[in-house]
């Protein structure tokens, strides 16, 4: 896609309301989990569907949907990836601490809760709660791999300072201020505007089973310390301040390329996880 095209889309979205949006948008999450059930087992995809009655791709924004809800009042942390969770972390760049408890008890401690409660005693469970649990994997797994939900201690700064939670890590466009979190959000429409979601999952699913194994080798707080890196990479890309439409051709790739590589492997360890518990 030529970069005028690539520009005026940007400029198009930022003129949303970033307040609306969620991580990946709609479409990045549908993605991932539509990725996911193609490397489902029969069994893993059967009792998905028991509890769910619906698919991957179709329950992945079910947390964003009710995050506000009655009885989700807690969730809001599951959100994010809290890079080096023993450290300190801000809630904005005024030095805002985060309780610790929710930066402990975030999206990669609640994926590995939900993935050995699971395994160990699904069976025993409400089926309301094995659906909840399932759903909560399914969105976490996919914020959890989006750059803008990944947060960086307050030690980090200067460099990082306005990434932490709220993320006010600010790009420019036509010389305009937004925001690093609203051109994820975006992603998918400020690449290739005109892919539906089997479009974007054909081309991101390209791994082989051996590359597939290794992606999914650790566990989730394994993947969030490869993630972390794979972010700092875009933060490198796209520096504070950047006006798109000065990105090039090479950059625009690599940009292309890391968003392939993290609905990919949000997929594949989404399906890992769920295989592993309807393992029969």
């Amino acid at each position: 896609m030529k970069i005028k095209t690539f520009v005026m889309t940007i400029a198009l979205l930022a003129t949303m309301g970033v307040e609306s949006a969620m991580a990946w948008g709609g479409p990045g999450h549908h993605v991932i989990g539509y990725i996911a059930e193609q490397h489902l087992t029969p069994e893993a995809k059967a009792k998905c569907h028991k509890y769910l009655r619906h698919t991957l791709a179709y329950e992945s924004c079910h947390m964003d949907n009710w995050r506000y809800s009655k009885g989700y009042e807690g969730t809001a942390h599951w959100h994010i990836g809290y890079a080096y969770p023993e450290r300190k972390y801000t809630g904005d760049f005024r030095d805002q601490f985060v309780d610790q408890h929710h930066v402990c008890k975030s999206a990669a401690y609640r994926i590995n809760e939900f993935h050995k409660g699971l395994k160990e005693s699904y069976k025993e469970m409400p089926d309301t709660i094995v659906a909840f649990q399932i759903r909560a994997l399914i969105h976490m797994m996919g914020d959890m791999h989006c750059p803008a939900h990944v947060a960086f201690p307050v030690e980090d700064k200067p460099t990082y300072e306005e990434t932490s939670v709220y993320n006010r890590y600010r790009l420019k466009i036509n010389g305009k201020r937004y925001t690093y979190h609203s051109m994820w959000d975006s992603i998918t429409d400020l690449l290739y505007p005109k892919w539906n979601i089997t479009d974007w999952a054909k081309v991101a699913d390209r791994y082989n089973a051996k590359e597939r194994n290794k992606i999914c080798r650790g566990d989730a707080y394994d993947w969030l310390n490869g993630i972390a890196k794979e972010v700092m990479r875009s933060y490198k890309l796209i520096p504070r301040d950047t006006d798109v439409r000065k990105l090039s051709d090479k950059q625009q790739e690599q940009l292309t390329d890391l968003t392939y590589q993290q609905f990919a492997y949000a997929g594949y360890r989404l399906a890992y996880i769920l295989n592993d518990v309807f393992k029969e």
